[in-house]
């Protein structure tokens, strides 16, 4: 099975050469993303994606600070209505879709995997943005409308990508930081990334 490592930037790139991988960087955002995944998956024909990065978690969720999150699905959150922090569907003659659903049969096997090495990682709905949330009321509304767990940068749009070109992914994030105010308090970024790479360097036998 070959598997094809997606990070969104450097930073989750860091450290991940030492351990044997070469991954792919998407760039931040849903538009760089969708875009490299898709370039890439016109020239070359893995059978997964797994993509890795860091991630928010939402007021409420009860994740910790850094701890490990397997997306069972990804939604679209500011493709929507915008008015200050609150957000409304879009006017029905507009249609948009903004879920994808991820596969289990891969994500099974990443999760027994980060068990077996001790790593259990907590299953969830995730949250796609171009506008990172920094206030906790915005967090409060995204958790609330989508019955989600964490947000990030790029996850909808890679999920589109692979779908549209027929291979699966698998989707890990790791919380960096909680949705809060004021943004940037208590971010603990080097100790997700210390994670992540745990994580990934357990993931071995799957990212091959």
């Amino acid at each position: 099975m070959s598997t094809l490592l997606v990070v969104p930037t450097e930073l989750e790139a860091r450290g991940l050469k030492e351990l044997g991988f070469a991954p792919l960087i998407c760039g931040m955002g849903p538009v760089a993303s969708a875009a490299k995944v898709a370039y890439e998956l016109a020239k070359h024909s893995p059978n997964c994606i797994l993509l890795w990065g860091l991630a928010g978690a939402y007021p409420g969720s009860g994740l910790e600070v850094p701890s490990l999150v397997l997306v069972t699905e990804e939604f679209l959150g500011d493709l929507a209505l915008c008015k200050g922090e609150h957000l409304e569907d879009l006017a029905p003659h507009l249609p948009a879709r903004r879920r994808y659903p991820l596969p289990e049969p891969p994500r099974r096997r990443v999760h027994n995997l980060l068990e077996k090495a001790g790593l259990p990682p907590i299953l969830g709905a995730g949250v796609t943005v171009s506008c990172v949330s920094g206030t906790r009321i915005r967090g409060e509304i995204l958790a609330r409308r989508f019955g989600a767990l964490i947000e990030n940068m790029e996850g909808a749009a890679v999920a589109q990508a692979a779908e549209l070109a027929g291979v699966e992914m698998v989707e890990l994030r790791v919380v960096s930081n909680l949705v809060e105010d004021p943004p940037r308090a208590l971010w603990k970024i080097e100790e997700a990334l210390s994670l992540g790479v745990r994580a990934l360097q357990a993931l071995k036998e799957f990212i091959r």
